[in-house]
């Protein structure tokens, strides 16, 4: 494949970072093949967005601890949690699996608890 060449088939693919451990992993999940280092992994707009809310609220919170990883999930849910449509798309995500690789993270783990009882809220109480 080319340096920058997309791949979105229906095959289940294993996404790892520079260290080997494993940031995504599915079957309907876009990835981008990195060659070199300015490259980055392209994962859908829904996981992207909160990992991204995930990775501000980890530099500026110390995440050592299980107690300190709680706090930086329940400030994303919050966030999540306040605004409707960005609630509507995570329970969107999970209905449609995007959210299963992140399953063995314990600040997703928490933060996939609270958008899969959203998810059981009916869709017209969802605010």
């Amino acid at each position: 494949m080319n340096n920058n060449q997309s791949n979105s088939t229906n095959e289940t693919y294993i996404v790892r970072d520079a260290t080997g451990s494993t940031i995504a992993q599915g079957k309907d999940i876009n990835v981008t093949i990195a060659n070199n280092k300015n490259e980055k992994t392209s994962l859908p707009a829904e996981v992207l967005e909160i990992q991204e809310l995930l990775e501000r609220l980890s530099k500026s919170h110390p995440s050592q601890t299980t107690a300190q990883q709680m706090k930086i999930a329940s400030q994303a849910i919050e966030s999540i949690e306040s605004d409707s449509d960005w609630k509507h798309r995570a329970v969107k995500a999970l209905q449609s699996g995007l959210l299963e690789t992140f399953k063995n993270n314990p600040v997703w783990t928490f933060i996939i608890g609270a958008i899969k009882e959203w998810s059981q809220i009916d869709t017209s109480k969802i605010s």
